[in-house]
């Protein structure tokens, strides 16, 4: 007979039943190490969770700021609507994929491959501005073509026709005498 120690109180038992005693002990000890493991684990994934929802909220938007994204969108998908007809659904485009899609759909997606977002933006902008005056494709008549000669080629075909324009890349011809006497 042994004796062993449970909880502090001595008990007498077998050889078998001390081996027993002490093997449950080390697997107490062993499992009671996983647990303290665990908990500095889920203390980790807590303070993680804290800095990440602390990041979304800083970076939430505010209603006026949301207000003015959902206005630009709007403004795009009218844009765009002008351009292709009310039919158009933008679901699932971002501004500039709706602006790229418009552009490509009057000049060809030719026209605009390896041009940047900037590019595509005026492109877009001119389209729009000249909705229904001059054939789109005239305004760029080559991939090649930059910004300044697509302004050229507006300008050009709207004093060949004769007809009243607004450039909004371009003052207006009056305009800039008018500032140079001020």
């Amino acid at each position: 007979m042994k004796t062993v120690l449970l909880d502090g109180v001595p008990v007498e038992t077998t050889d078998e039943g001390a081996a027993a005693v002490v093997r449950l002990k080390a697997e107490l000890i062993s499992a009671v190490a996983k647990v303290s493991a665990k908990d500095g684990e889920i203390d980790a994934m807590r303070s993680r969770h804290a800095s990440e929802l602390a990041s979304v909220i800083a970076h939430a938007l505010d209603a006026d700021t949301l207000d003015a994204a959902v206005a630009s969108r709007i403004a795009v998908i009218d844009a765009a609507k002008s351009i292709l007809g009310a039919e158009f659904d933008p679901s699932g485009k971002s501004e500039p994929m709706i602006r790229r899609f418009a552009a490509a759909q009057k000049l060809g997606e030719a026209r605009l491959t390896g041009k940047d977002d900037a590019y595509v933006q005026v492109v877009f902008d001119t389209l729009v501005a000249t909705v229904g005056d001059i054939d789109p494709a005239r305004l760029l008549p080559s991939a090649s073509v930059d910004v300044t000669t697509a302004i050229k080629a507006y300008d050009a075909q709207a004093t060949v026709h004769n007809t009243p324009h607004h450039n909004p890349y371009r003052p207006a011809p009056g305009l800039a005498s008018i500032e140079k006497k001020a």
